[in-house]
């Protein structure tokens, strides 16, 4: 993958498992998730280290795992942040409610869903101290389509279409102060430094700009869909991005609201990211992986990053045991 100054994206999955997006931090070992589908090879450790979760829409295979992060993460005593389109509170009221908290702890976690809409973003607190009962919700500011950030990273995100609301995200470092690790190969400096703290500064430095990262799954190609994602994602270094069908079944996606490897190929040729990486592809073609990739053809410069169909462990079957 291309290089990150301050951060490291894992891609948890293959071209056939549900999405799932990591980013970590290299300084902090605190991480962010995008998409929540299937998560039981994830350990529990690795799963701590989450700080907010971004979900692009509410179908099964990009949420079911929140169960699993339910398990994991609710007697800790510290408050995690679900970002989503409108609706998720529902959803995740639902889910919590089909669990009896009668044991609950005052230290125990609370979660808070985000909503992200057209016209406000929109709060929804589950305090697990009270059995994560759902509170009022409350309107939140953001400045502009920036829905969240820490000291390392910023994430903004935009409405699409998927015949239900699906987001689009956009993550990037903050510009940040880092020594060069190959200082030592520099020789020595133009001017005296020690008399110039500017020129120290910049004598040290590690070189090179922050870089921005995309996640689009899954939308239809259409207009607004465009215009949305050329609003948000220009200047891109990374772009993770479904690539449901293949070009012959471009009608199928169309009727499904999914992306086919034309509608990469558009989409990549407007972004001219340094690097893609195509995901989600239907499981009609799990025996023909590599007829997807052939169709994929990137301006000079673009890197083409190909992952295995699955990465998920294989389900134990009934010749597994006797």
């Amino acid at each position: 993958m291309p290089r990150f100054r301050t951060l490291r994206p894992f891609f948890f999955s293959g071209l056939l498992d549900d999405p799932i997006l990591w980013v970590q931090n290299r300084s902090t070992g605190k991480a962010v998730l995008f998409d929540c589908g299937q998560l039981h090879h994830l350990s529990k450790r690795l799963l701590m280290a989450l700080e907010a979760v971004f979900i692009s829409h509410t179908h099964m295979d990009h949420l079911m795992g929140i169960d699993g992060l339910f398990r994991h993460l609710h007697a800790l005593p510290r408050t995690l942040h679900l970002f989503g389109p409108p609706g998720l509170a529902d959803k995740i009221d639902h889910k919590l409610k089909g669990y009896s908290w009668n044991l609950a702890e005052p230290f125990w976690a609370t979660f808070s869903v985000v909503e992200v809409g057209e016209e406000k973003v929109v709060q929804t607190d589950f305090p697990g101290p009270e059995g994560f009962d759902r509170k009022p919700p409350y309107e939140v500011s953001t400045e502009g389509d920036r829905i969240y950030s820490n000291a390392q990273l910023e994430v903004r995100a935009r409405l699409c279409e998927h015949r239900i609301p699906s987001l689009i995200f956009r993550l990037d470092e903050k510009p940040l102060f880092l020594i060069d690790p190959l200082l030592h190969r520099k020789g020595e400096p133009d001017e005296p430094t020690w008399q110039n703290p500017e020129a120290l500064y910049r004598f040290i430095q590690q070189q090179g700009a922050p870089a921005g990262l995309g996640y689009i799954s899954d939308i239809a190609w259409n207009d607004i869909n465009r215009r949305q994602i050329g609003a948000l994602m220009p200047g891109i270094r990374l772009l993770v991005c479904e690539c449901t069908f293949r070009a012959d079944d471009m009608e199928k996606a169309r009727q499904s609201a999914h992306l086919c490897t034309t509608d990469m190929n558009e989409l990549v040729g407007l972004l001219q990211p340094e690097a893609v990486l195509p995901m989600h592809m239907s499981k009609r073609y799990r025996d023909h992986g590599e007829n997807l990739y052939r169709e994929l053809q990137f301006p000079p410069g673009t890197e083409l990053i190909r992952i295995p169909q699955f990465l998920t462990p294989s389900p134990i079957g009934m010749n597994d045991f006797s």
